[in-house]
């Protein structure tokens, strides 16, 4: 994107109870998290804020680049107003993002905003990829992947 190569990690909690034990080991050297909802479901929506709480915690200056993605935006029996995501986006610091992953609208343009967002606020230095992997060794003299893996699923969880 914008002639930059970016790898995201993309973790997909579906808002369930079992991982909030371990967002702190998420939030922690993320440069970027995707907050999504389904438009039809209002208790999904509400409970992203017992999340937002728990990312602010760890992020108490709120500098971590997030969006607000509302799903399901194809569906007839909306339950979340769109002003209402509008309203919880902004609270929080969030770019907001109607999508439709059935009609691919605004799937595209949701993943580059928040890569736009992340190149502005890279908070540490990364350790930028080698041109090649051979590149790379180890003490042994062979190649070592793990530095560009690493590097590569570092960058952004959804939750």
């Amino acid at each position: 994107m914008d002639e930059d190569l970016f790898g995201l990690n993309i973790l997909d909690t579906s808002g369930t109870e079992d991982f909030v034990s371990l967002v702190s080991e998420w939030i922690i050297n993320k440069d970027g998290l995707i907050l999504a909802y389904s438009i039809e479901d209002y208790e999904h929506f509400k409970a992203l804020e017992k999340w937002v709480q728990k990312i602010l915690y760890h992020d108490p200056n709120n500098e971590i680049p997030k969006i607000l993605v509302a799903n399901k935006a194809d569906l007839k029996n909306r339950k979340v107003k769109e002003e209402d995501g509008r309203a919880f986006a902004e609270k929080i610091g969030a770019q907001y993002f109607e999508t439709s992953a059935k009609n691919d609208k605004g799937v595209q343009a949701a993943f580059i905003g928040l890569i736009r967002m992340m190149k502005k606020n890279i908070r540490r230095p990364v350790r930028e990829p080698s041109a090649t992997l051979t590149d790379d060794k180890n003490e042994g003299g062979r190649e070592d992947k793990s530095g560009f893996v690493n590097w590569l699923f570092s960058k952004c969880n959804l939750i």
